[in-house]
């Protein structure tokens, strides 16, 4: 009898749905039905591996990841590599974007095993009290891309006896995960780091094909804010000129979305051409900040036009009563409903040529907007398909209705999946960069404290902070130290453009409350459970979470005065001094914060109503905040003491300047 009970969960567990049915991530809704007995992250999963002595098979994705979706059709859709699974191992797959903590550690495991930046899907293997045995990223089923193939890498796990498991698990720690450099004792600064800054910067940038590193060529937006505000202080035209040409070539390259806007998340290659087809809302958000800088700074109208084009395709792709989903798939289906990457965004030659001649252009207007766009005869990314770029061909006089039927000719394509799920952290990362863009439109502001409010309603409940919601579902996951630090964020620059104190103290509660959640004996962690992960200044896929954490710490402690909290981002700022110095354009985030405190911040307090004059005002120095006290003059302070006290307007411009 107890066989055939055994017979039967085993089938159920092989052709039925797993124990993912119930869980609210898409990522995790896509693998229910996949012969895999998966688990989510739980206790239960954890239990059942000491229980039965087997090993942890970690899965690690998002759900608009491609090469995630590819290797669940090689590997976790196969009945063979299913039986290997559910045989000798525990598996679990985990949404990244639900457990970003766990990501992070585990990434930072295979970076110490591989020598190399790892990615999605991350694959892990645990002994049973969870020690690393294995780190890889896409594995095929067989032998390829280099690979030895999962079933060949799950066969040899499972035959290690407990013993050899435990001596494997052992000699790992040893030999690879037993240092961390940016916790280690730290010398003071002593000198100003800027010019050995620019120097690192000038290393990793691209001369030929614009901005940093060789391929996969990510945006990296973090580096180009901190060049654009490095520029502003020290008026190095160098270090303007390498954003510049970064943020061109980007914007006229396969990165940007020519027919619709927004960016996708990284090309892979050197010169742009070849994207990977997401679009991720951090991504988008970080570079409507860095192109609205750069509009402050140069005025050029091409930065402006993105960031309009960018926010309009958020809005219409990613909106969802009053805030923002996640991220949207590089997959769409074909005309046969086979998912192909980057189908909805790919034109070929002669049906593009077709449809446009159709409707009511001329042959040769047609064919120049072609070569305008890129869309070539043999394709320029994948056998006739071609993703829309700039050339240096001029645009027909009609480009503008041009656009629009291509737009109109892409819609009659499915869009690709867009997870729904409303991450706070990336949320509130958009909604400060569209405040901030206010610059380029107006109206961006109303709409951005608006989202805001949502964002604080829909993912907050009872004074406490969630990391993500699902509409229709609980909240439940409780937020992390990056949704404390980019709320923050969003609260403190609502408190700039609207001069209203609810949003500083709002801010000041939950820096507070973040203090008393993930800061424990002198250490940063990114949460507050019981896995608990160190906290890093490193950026990663966006902004080190714990660097702006530390900016919003050195802000509000300086204009409400709050000694406190200028001390914890000073001390944590001490502990990236080696890191800093060797390794800036990585620790960007970090360096904005370094900038801060040793050139200085500027506190520009006085009545409401005397902001009137300066609100609007394009301030040359990037560090200038305002704070309302009740005094009829001006005080422009820094942080520890003011230097001006005046009744004229002109004089704190000139101050300041």
């Amino acid at each position: 009898m107890q066989k055939k009970i055994l017979i039967l969960l085993l089938s159920l567990s092989l052709y039925g749905a797993n124990h993912l049915v119930d869980e609210p991530s898409p990522y995790l809704q896509q693998h229910k039905n996949n012969p895999v007995d998966w688990y989510p992250w739980n206790d239960r999963a954890l239990q059942r591996a000491k229980q039965e002595h087997k090993l942890i098979f970690l899965s690690l994705g998002y759900s608009t990841c491609h090469w995630c979706h590819v290797m669940a059709r090689e590997d976790f859709e196969d009945k063979e590599i299913a039986k290997l699974l559910n045989r000798s191992f525990i598996s679990i797959k985990i949404d990244k974007e639900e457990y970003p903590q766990l990501d992070a550690y585990y990434q930072k495991i295979y970076q110490k095993l591989r020598h190399k930046g790892g990615g999605w899907p991350l694959t892990i293997i645990l002994t049973e009290d969870e020690k690393p045995l294995f780190a890889g990223t896409y594995i095929p089923k067989y032998p390829s891309y280099g690979s030895k193939g999962l079933v060949h890498i799950l066969k040899e796990f499972a035959l290690l006896s407990q013993k050899q498991r435990q001596l494997y698990a052992k000699k790992i720690q040893t030999t690879y995960l037993l240092h961390d450099e940016e916790h280690k004792p730290q010398q003071s600064f002593q000198k100003d780091l800027m010019l050995e800054a620019q120097q690192h910067f000038r290393n990793l940038y691209d001369v030929q094909n614009k901005g940093f590193g060789t391929h996969p060529k990510f945006p990296h937006p973090a580096m180009l804010l901190a060049l654009l505000h490095s520029y502003q202080l020290t008026h190095n035209k160098q270090l303007l000129l390498m954003v510049e040409n970064t943020l061109t070539v980007m914007v006229k390259s396969g990165l940007y979305d020519q027919i619709d806007g927004g960016f996708f998340r990284y090309c892979v290659d050197a010169k742009w051409n070849i994207p990977h087809f997401e679009k991720m809302l951090y991504t988008n958000a970080e570079l409507i900040e860095v192109y609205t800088l750069a509009y402050k700074i140069t005025h050029n109208t091409l930065y402006k036009q993105v960031v309009q084009e960018s926010i309009r395709n958020i809005e219409q792709n990613f909106g969802e009563d009053g805030i923002y989903k996640s991220a949207t798939n590089a997959e769409s289906p074909n005309n046969e409903n086979i998912l192909e990457e980057g189908y909805y965004f790919l034109f070929r030659y002669d049906t593009t040529l077709d449809y446009l001649v159709k409707h009511m252009i001329k042959v040769q207007d047609a064919k120049q907007a072609l070569a305008y766009f890129g869309i070539e005869e043999d394709g320029n990314i994948d056998g006739e398909l071609s993703n829309p770029h700039k050339t240096f061909i001029a645009p027909p006089y009609n480009s503008v209705k041009i656009k629009k039927l291509l737009h109109l000719m892409r819609k009659q394509r499915t869009y690709p999946f867009i997870d729904y799920k409303r991450n706070t952290a990336w949320n509130a990362l958009y909604i400060s960069a569209k405040l901030y863009s206010s610059v380029c439109d107006s109206r961006y502001k109303k709409e951005a404290l608006q989202s805001l409010k949502k964002l604080l309603t829909y993912n907050m409940k009872k004074g406490e902070l969630y990391h993500i919601s699902v509409k229709g579902a609980s909240l439940t996951k409780a937020a992390l130290l990056e949704d404390y630090a980019f709320v923050t964020q969003a609260l403190l620059q609502a408190y700039q453009l609207t001069l209203d104190k609810y949003y500083l103290h709002v801010a000041t509660k939950l820096l507070q409350k973040a203090k008393k959640k993930f800061y424990k004996k002198h250490q940063w962690y990114l949460s507050d459970d019981t896995f608990r992960v160190i906290a890093t200044m490193q950026d990663g896929s966006y902004r080190s979470a714990l660097a702006v954490l530390m900016q919003n710490y050195l802000f509000v402690g300086s204009i409400v005065d709050i000694p406190e909290f200028y001390t914890l981002q000073k001390e944590s700022l001490q502990k990236v001094r080696s890191s800093l110095s060797h390794h800036t354009p990585y620790y960007a985030t970090a360096f904005d914060l370094y900038l801060k405190n040793h050139y200085g911040i500027y506190i520009i307090k006085s009545k409401k109503k005397n902001f009137i004059a300066l609100l609007d005002y394009n301030f040359a120095y990037p560090f200038v905040y305002f704070h309302i006290i009740d005094t009829i003059s001006y005080e422009v302070c820094g942080v520890r003491s003011c230097y001006m006290n005046t009744k004229d307007v002109n004089q704190v411009k000139k101050m300041v300047k």
